[in-house]
Order: C-alpha cells, then structure tokens, then sequence
C-alpha cells in the first residue's frame, strides 16, 4: 500500500511542495519530529489532551497500520533537508460499526492555512471510500 502509486507531490499556496503518501513503519522518527514542531495548542487539538511527545508504542500504533482499518496519509517536505513531516490524516475504524471511523487531521503549524490539511482528507476521503467507510466522525475544540 505504500507503493509509488499512491503518492503524488502537490504544491501549497506559499509554494513549498510536498510529498503525500501513506505512512509507513519507518516515519516513526519523522511522525515524532512532526509533532515536536507543533505548538502545544495544535498538538492538544489533535490529541484532546497535553501531550509533548510519542512513546514507541504509540509511534508503533500510529505507523504500523493495516491501510483498511486504519489509514494514515503523510505530507513531507520534498525541497527540505531530511524531508520533514509537514501534516498527517488518519482514520480508525468504528469495530461496532464498519462504515464509521474516526478520524484526525494534524499540520504543523508554519503550513497551517495552506490547504494542506484539505489536501490530507481528500485523499483520506478516498481511500476510507475504497475501504467502505461511508462516515466520518471527529471531536473539534
């Protein structure tokens, strides 16, 4: 599922191009790095709770997912140093109701007001569609 096919660079409004794909088990440092460049506001709306960094069972269950009931999509810095992680889209599948998941957005905040996090659901969008997910549900502060 992590396969060139799925991938696609797009350009944001200020110009900075990213690589979106889905993630994959080796972006744990990237998907830790990322949330290191949120601002503590940005990471408790993700979250719903403080949280300042990602133990390595948490990085394993937000990078080792099975792409049906659980789906990440990942937006990278392809003109940075490193490729840094710049946004992230998941869904997690409802188990008492299989065409419902969950899901979050989270872009680190210098690319807010881009259109990257649009950008991610889209493509969320369409691979939860793939899947038979119908309905996403999602808490917003």
């Amino acid at each position: 599922m992590s396969g060139s096919a799925h991938e696609q660079i797009v350009t944001l409004r200020k110009g900075t191009r990213a690589l979106i794909r889905p993630i994959r088990a080796e972006d744990k440092e990237a998907l830790a790095d990322g949330l290191a460049r949120l601002s503590s506001e940005s990471r408790y709306r993700r979250f719903l709770r403080p949280v300042t960094s990602l133990n390595e069972r948490e990085l394993k269950y937000l990078t080792e997912i099975d792409y049906t009931n659980h789906y990440a999509w990942v937006a990278m810095a392809v003109d940075e140093p490193g490729e840094p992680g710049l946004g992230v889209a998941r869904y997690i599948r409802d188990p008492l109701d299989p065409e419902v998941a969950e899901a979050a957005v989270a872009v680190v905040d210098d690319h807010q007001g881009q259109g990257l996090g649009t950008m991610l659901l889209r493509v969320l969008v369409a691979a939860a569609r793939e899947n038979g997910i119908h309905t996403f549900r999602g808490w917003v502060l």
